[in-house]
């Protein structure tokens, strides 16, 4: 899925929603033309990827490396520092690194939205406790991704958080899926 790799010379942008890339491909200059490449799912499966590179000496790269930005590779990603638009980072962020979807308890025959945002440790407390002072939103347990101890993540549950947070991300694939659900309890057969 990625989003940004700090290669031998080269920064690349990466994700497999082509739009991110080529926003970021209009949004900063002397940047390398978008491309698509395939890559493997690890599942026997492929995706296409879109990809976008700098310079590793271009302006941007050694700005986002004075607030604090490291290759995924490390361990924990640090919150940005410094002087920059929090909200712009924030709602930027989760639009990038955000699942919506459903989950269906068996026992109770209940069917509910369940927004995942998806991170590091420090990044997804900033956004926790952002989210909750400027969207009036209840703060969330913070919880460990099954399979990466690393990755981190925050879910919601709630049908008036839920769109409350797509709306303010400007989220609108996610908030047509999220209307599409069939949420609420089903009929039981017996």
């Amino acid at each position: 899925m990625g989003c940004g790799s700090h290669l031998i010379n080269a920064f690349t942008v990466r994700n497999i929603n082509r739009s991110i890339v080529e926003r970021f491909h209009y949004l900063v200059d002397q940047n390398s033309h978008v491309y698509c490449r395939e890559q493997s799912d690890g599942k026997g499966g492929l995706y296409s990827q879109y990809i976008c590179s700098l310079h590793y000496k271009h302006p941007f790269v050694l700005k986002i490396k004075d607030m604090g930005w490291t290759p995924i590779r490390h361990q924990n990603r640090v919150y940005p520092e410094g002087d920059f638009d929090h909200e712009i980072f924030i709602s930027t962020y989760v639009k990038n690194h955000h699942n919506i979807g459903t989950s269906y308890c068996r026992s109770r025959g209940y069917t509910r939205a369940r927004l995942r945002i998806n991170g590091s440790l420090d990044i997804i407390t900033n956004i926790n406790n952002f989210l909750a002072n400027k969207l009036n939103i209840g703060v969330k347990n913070i919880q460990t991704h099954h399979n990466k101890e690393r990755t981190k993540y925050i879910q919601y549950t709630s049908k008036t958080e839920i769109p409350i947070i797509l709306t303010y991300i400007k989220a609108y694939d996610s908030i047509e899926k999220f209307r599409a659900f069939k949420l609420g309890f089903k009929k039981m057969s017996r």
